[in-house]
């Protein structure tokens, strides 16, 4: 009987484990890179072929999390089982269920919010430095009503947690809680403080032209937007973020100029496809260029920040119908609703065509 001797059961052992890291650092490559369809099926490889490899899962969840969300709760939930000490698992867990919340029908919600505030505490417990744990216990007792948790001097107790550590990020967290409870003036301290101490951060901008648009105050919105543009360190999200608010104001050219801008710094990045191409909608012009924007949006995987595959299909729809192509945009706003069953505008569209 052939027997392998130790020394080779170690070598083989050992190699099969660098074989099993070496797909993973590619796949967590390509998801870096925005190469999502090719990164997801490498790590589901993965999840076949070394079951006891919470990283993998982890991604999956992420990358599942804002257009199936009971999908990414499952891969989450088995990361966890895997690897229960790793704090980001659980914000991301705390996340999904967040999301759940927001979309799911009334008999699932108040479930969903009692899980995803569980989730961030025991996130907060295992790192206490986890800022993503301590933004998400904030938005959580800010918003959340008493009932199910919601308490303002706690979100008040996080955001002094965070200052700790990080004055900049606490003083955003802050302000997001003063802008909960309308408290303007307040507020606006609060991202000029983050401002001055670190004016490369591209955050604080962001809040800041924002709250301006809010007030109607346009001249300190736009002296903010041009300061963010020559001083933020991050160009690329700069360029995207006035190109947001270009397009508030609607001045969709100058929009265009900034988010091409951001498109040649980063390829990659499905929120600036997104808004060519719903720039091309609202526009009228390059209808058919506008869908092939928005056909590269859906070739990425969506971004926390970005919107879901369910509207890039809904604004493909309306294009559609624009080029009196309608039984393509019904097919577009069938697939947004099979994504997302409660999105109105969608249904609303839908009618409009029958």
């Amino acid at each position: 009987m052939n027997t392998i001797r130790p020394s080779v059961l170690v070598l083989l052992i050992i190699s099969s484990v660098a074989t099993a890291q070496s797909k993973l650092d590619t796949a967590i490559k390509l998801e870096k890179e925005g190469q999502y369809e090719q990164a997801k099926v490498l790590f589901q490889r993965i999840t076949k072929e070394a079951p006891n490899d919470a990283k993998s899962f982890y991604y999956l969840g992420l990358m599942s999390m804002l257009y199936d969300y009971d999908g990414a709760i499952n891969y989450l939930k088995t990361a966890i089982k895997l690897d229960y000490a790793d704090a980001d698992y659980h914000v991301a867990l705390g996340n999904s269920f967040g999301i759940k919340a927001a979309r799911a029908s009334i008999f699932s919600k108040l479930g969903a919010a009692s899980d995803c505030l569980k989730q961030y505490k025991i996130a907060a417990q295992l790192d206490p430095k986890n800022l993503s744990a301590r933004v998400g216990l904030i938005n959580y007792y800010a918003q959340a009503p008493g009932i199910i948790g919601g308490s303002i001097e706690k979100a008040y107790a996080q955001a002094d947690t965070i200052k700790m550590s990080d004055p900049y990020t606490g003083n955003l967290a802050e302000a997001m809680i003063r802008g909960y409870r309308k408290e303007r003036s307040k507020e606006e301290q609060c991202y000029l403080e983050a401002l001055s101490i670190d004016p490369k951060r591209l955050k604080a901008y962001e809040g800041l032209w924002r709250f301006y648009s809010r007030q109607k105050d346009y001249s300190k919105a736009k002296e903010i937007v041009a300061r963010m543009l020559n001083t933020a360190a991050d160009k690329s999200g700069a360029e995207y973020s006035a190109g947001l608010y270009y397009e508030e104001l609607s001045d969709l050219d100058k929009a265009v100029l900034m988010f091409s801008a951001a498109l040649s710094r980063d390829s990659a990045d499905a929120r600036v496809y997104y808004q060519l191409g719903k720039a091309a909608l609202f526009s009228g012009k390059d209808l058919e260029k506008g869908l092939e924007f928005f056909r590269k949006c859906l070739q990425s995987e969506p971004l926390e920040d970005a919107p879901t595959w369910p509207y890039a299909h809904w604004r493909m729809g309306m294009i559609y119908e624009k080029l009196g192509k309608r039984d393509s945009a019904r097919s577009e706003y069938e697939v947004a609703l099979a994504l997302d069953s409660h999105l109105e505008k969608v249904k609303k569209s839908l009618e409009k065509l029958r």
